[in-house]
């Protein structure tokens, strides 16, 4: 997180949670942009591990024959929404 200019301490924080408990680092400016790069990755690598994960329980819902059933199991107990 960048903190305004007027704000004292240092311009650059990390927080993040360690154990149930907040954890707060100052940064320089050069470690504080790795990191947020690196934050950014992070989170579009859990977005695409996401939707594999749902294509493929999708694929597999639609190819693996299951057991009958009177009703047709809905989307949400699939893990498809």
């Amino acid at each position: 997180m960048e903190r305004d200019p007027t704000q004292e301490g240092s311009r650059y924080i990390w927080t993040r949670k360690v154990q149930a408990r907040t954890v707060t680092v100052a940064l320089s400016k050069q470690p504080y942009q790795w990191l947020r790069r690196a934050v950014a990755n992070q989170r579009k690598l859990q977005r695409l591990v996401q939707r594999m994960q749902k294509r493929s329980r999708q694929i597999l819902f639609e190819t693996v024959p299951g057991p009958r059933r009177r009703k047709p199991l809905i989307r949400k107990a699939l893990g498809l929404i």
